[in-house]
């Protein structure tokens, strides 16, 4: 394992992609409802093929198609005005989510979040723009909780690396140096101490 305090960077960037966790304890989802956009996306998206794109790319749920079409169907008779209307419709559309690891409204909830939010787009436009900031031997750490995050980091830190002719701020043949060919995962310790870091993957 590489020492950071040996690398000496002029310049250290810190990105932490936080995952919306559901606890086990649904009060903690109170606060939650004051400023969430899942609800209405909920509401508004009225193709089902949509709603089955967002929870298959978005959640990696396999059945995703079943889980659009009861949502499309509940809909009919029922309103969804919280996060708590969305868990008790989850548990009614017996879909199976396929984790015994995680909370079964994980995934949908991560789906929903992700577009609601443009996150991946986001996260795009954070990777291209963050060059303008960045001097010759800076650092940038990236911690993401997804994998569709983390496969969007990988190719661009190899897509700008030192292989490629480029152009830096200061126009000199620049690239990222690759510290991390494989990500940073939490060991069996802090596992231990952070149940929530088992999906956590750090790039360098």
């Amino acid at each position: 394992m590489w020492d950071i305090t040996k690398l000496n960077p002029k310049k250290l960037i810190l990105l932490e992609l936080n995952e919306f966790a559901l606890y086990k304890v649904y009060e903690e989802l109170i606060a939650l409802n004051k400023d969430l956009k899942i609800i209405p996306l909920l509401s508004n998206v009225q193709d089902q093929k949509k709603l089955e794109k967002i929870f298959s790319e978005y959640g990696e749920i396999s059945n995703s198609k079943k889980l659009a079409k009861f949502i499309i169907t509940y809909r009919k008779t029922n309103e969804i005005k919280s996060t708590f209307d969305f868990i008790e419709l989850l548990k009614k559309s017996r879909v199976n989510f396929g984790s015994n690891r995680i909370n079964f409204a994980t995934k949908p909830f991560q789906a929903l979040r992700i577009e609601a939010n443009n996150e991946l787009e986001n996260l795009k436009i954070f990777l291209v723009k963050i060059k303008q900031f960045l001097n010759n031997n800076a650092l940038i750490f990236i911690i993401s909780f997804h994998s569709l995050e983390d496969r969007i980091i990988k190719d661009h830190f190899k897509n700008y690396s030192l292989k490629r002719d480029l152009t830096f701020q200061d126009n000199q043949v620049w690239g990222y140096e690759i510290l991390t060919k494989r990500p940073i995962t939490a060991d069996r310790d802090e596992l231990k101490n952070n149940p929530r870091a088992r999906s956590a993957k750090l790039r360098v």
